[in-house]
C-alpha cells in the first residue's frame, strides 16, 4: 500500500512517478508538489524538462491522457500537473485511471484535489501503481512539533506558554505558521528563545478572533460589519478559505450549545459544567463545555440575541455552502472563496427576508 499521510515534506517516500496529492492543507500539497518536481530535476536535466500545467475542468480527459502516456518531445523528462480530478465523472475517473499504467517513466504525474473525495477504485490503482499524499490539517501537536523543529534549525526555541498562545492565535494553517514564526525567529534573533511578550507584540489578528466579530455582527443584525468582516480575512492571503470555513462551523456549533445549555437553565454566567441539566444535553466530548468561563460568556451572549430559527437557518446555510464548494450530491462546484462569501452575504440578510 503506497499511502502517505503527511505532516512534514522531509517525510516523504522517493522513486514514484505517479503521485496523487490530496487534502486540505494548501500549504503542505503545495511543498509535496514542489518535493516531488525538483527530485525529478537533477543538473543533467535540468535544461531538458516539460513542464505541462493542466486543469481538468477545461480539457478533456482523452487529452490528458495523450499527454501523460507520450514520451517527452522537447526534454528528456515531462512533469505534468493536473487539477481538478475530483470533479470527473465515474466514467471519466476510470478513462483515467486505466491510461495510469501507460505512463512512461521518464515521466511524472502530479494529480492535485481538494478535501473532496474520489472513488475508492480510481485511489486502489494510484495506490498500486503510484502513491496517494494526505495532506490532512495539522492538529494542534503536530502545529507545536512543527513550529519547535523549526526554531532547533537556527538554534531557537520557545517558551512552553508562547507556543500554546501562538497556535491558539493563528491556528494550525502551514503557511500561516511559517509566516508568523519567522517573523518571530528574525526577531529574537539566533540562539535565544521567543516568549509571551514576543508572541502577544508580533503576531497578527488570529482568523478565530475575526470569526467570533462574524458571529457577533450576525447576531447584532449588522449586515454591513458581517460582509466586511468575511472580506477582510479573505484579502488577507495568509488566510485560505478552507481553513475559515472550518472556524465559521465550530463557532456556530459553540453558540448552538450555548443555548441548548441557557434553555435548560445555565444562566451564562460562571462555567456551564456546575449546570448538570445542561451537560447532560450536550455531546460528551463538548469543546464547549471544555472551554473557559469567559469563552462561555462570550458564547451566551451571541446566543441570547439569536432565535433558533435563525439558528436553524445559518444551519442550513452552512451545508449549502461545504455542498458547494465539493460539489456533493450534484451540486454545482463553486470557487471556494465565492461559496464563503455568498455564504455570509445569506446568513447577514436573514432578517431582510
Amino acid at each position: 500500500m503506497a499511502t502517505k499521510k503527511l505532516t512534514n515534506v522531509n517525510d516523504l517516500p522517493k522513486d514514484y512517478h505517479i503521485i496523487l496529492i490530496a487534502g486540505e492543507e494548501n500549504e503542505l500539497k503545495a511543498r509535496s508538489l514542489n518535493y516531488y518536481k525538483d527530485l525529478f530535476i537533477n543538473e543533467d536535466n535540468i535544461y531538458n524538462l516539460e513542464t505541462i500545467n493542466l486543469n481538468i475542468t477545461k480539457i478533456s480527459v482523452k487529452d490528458i491522457v495523450q499527454t501523460a502516456i507520450a514520451l517527452p518531445f522537447f526534454g528528456d523528462r515531462r512533469v505534468i500537473i493536473v487539477d481538478g480530478v475530483d470533479s470527473l465523472s465515474a466514467t471519466d475517473l476510470k478513462e483515467l485511471a486505466d491510461s495510469l499504467s501507460g505512463i512512461p517513466a521518464e515521466n511524472l504525474l502530479l494529480m492535485r484535489i481538494g478535501d473532496s473525495k474520489v472513488s475508492s477504485l480510481f485511489l486502489k490503482v494510484v495506490d498500486r501503481l503510484g502513491l496517494v499524499v494526505e495532506c490532512s490539517a495539522l492538529n494542534e501537536e503536530q502545529a507545536s512539533e512543527f513550529i519547535v523543529n523549526y526554531l532547533k534549525e537556527y538554534g531557537q526555541t520557545i517558551d512552553v506558554r508562547a507556543l500554546s498562545i501562538l497556535i491558539n492565535r493563528i491556528g494550525t494553517s502551514l503557511k500561516r505558521l511559517t509566516v508568523e514564526i519567522e517573523k518571530l525567529s528574525v526577531f529574537v534573533g539566533g540562539g535565544a528563545k521567543i516568549t509571551v511578550k514576543e508572541v502577544s507584540e508580533l503576531t497578527t489578528t488570529i482568523s478565530e478572533e475575526s470569526v467570533f466579530v462574524l458571529a457577533d455582527a450576525v447576531s447584532n443584525n449588522d449586515s454591513k460589519k458581517v460582509v466586511l468582516t468575511i472580506k477582510n480575512m479573505l484579502d488577507d492571503n495568509l488566510e485560505d478559505p478552507f481553513q475559515i470555513f472550518p472556524m465559521i462551523v465550530r463557532q456556530y456549533r459553540m453558540i448552538w450549545q450555548a443555548k441548548v445549555a441557557l434553555d435548560a437553565g445555565w444562566s451564562g454566567r460562571g462555567g456551564v459544567k456546575e449546570n448538570r441539566n445542561a451537560v447532560a444535553l450536550l455531546p460528551s466530548e463538548s469543546k464547549f463545555v471544555a472551554a473557559s468561563p469567559w469563552q462561555q460568556k462570550k458564547f451566551a451572549d451571541i446566543a441570547r440575541r439569536m432565535s433558533w430559527h435563525k439558528l436553524y437557518y445559518i444551519y442550513h446555510s452552512l451545508l449549502e455552502c461545504d455542498m458547494a464548494g465539493k460539489a456533493i450530491d450534484g451540486v454545482v462546484r463553486q470557487d471556494s472563496k465565492l461559496a464563503l462569501e455568498l455564504l455570509c452575504e445569506k446568513i447577514a440578510m436573514f432578517d431582510a427576508r
